[in-house]
């Protein structure tokens, strides 16, 4: 029952999140991603943002295209390796993950809420050790 539980709580919470980005006024979850991944781990390729995000090359391109676009990101060739194209965010771009992490962190902390407070404390503790053993595995698979 648990396993049926964590898949079903993660499918809700992922179709959830997305409504939240379409009020945000964000269309594309692909955008999303490659923001924070940009956001969270600096300058990276766009080989790198395929592998870390799951999209495939293409929707990379269309993506960093969109967010070169909005003034978010820029592209740039490194002189160490002109077959690589670094993607780096602009100080727009970054405003704009940050206010994005704010909304999305708020939309956490509102499905959060709904939880009774005297239970709100093991569900938190839960969760912590959820992400940990998810963690593990996800370096396992590494």
């Amino acid at each position: 029952m648990g396993a049926v539980i964590l898949r079903e709580l993660a499918r809700r919470y992922v179709q959830s999140q997305k409504q939240a980005l379409v009020e945000y006024g964000v269309v594309g979850q692909g955008q999303c991603t490659l923001l924070t991944l940009l956001g969270r781990q600096g300058p990276l390729s766009q080989q790198q943002l395929g592998l870390l995000s799951g999209l495939e090359k293409s929707w990379v391109s269309r993506g960093v295209d969109r967010l070169v676009d909005e003034g978010w990101a820029e592209r740039s060739i490194p002189e160490t390796d002109k077959r690589r194209c670094m993607v780096t965010l602009t100080p727009l771009g970054q405003a704009q993950f940050a206010a994005l992490e704010a909304y999305l962190n708020a939309h956490a902390l509102h499905v959060l809420e709904r939880v009774p407070q005297a239970q709100r404390a093991a569900v938190e503790a839960a969760l912590q050790v959820l992400y940990r053993s998810l963690q593990e595995e996800l370096e396992e698979q590494s």
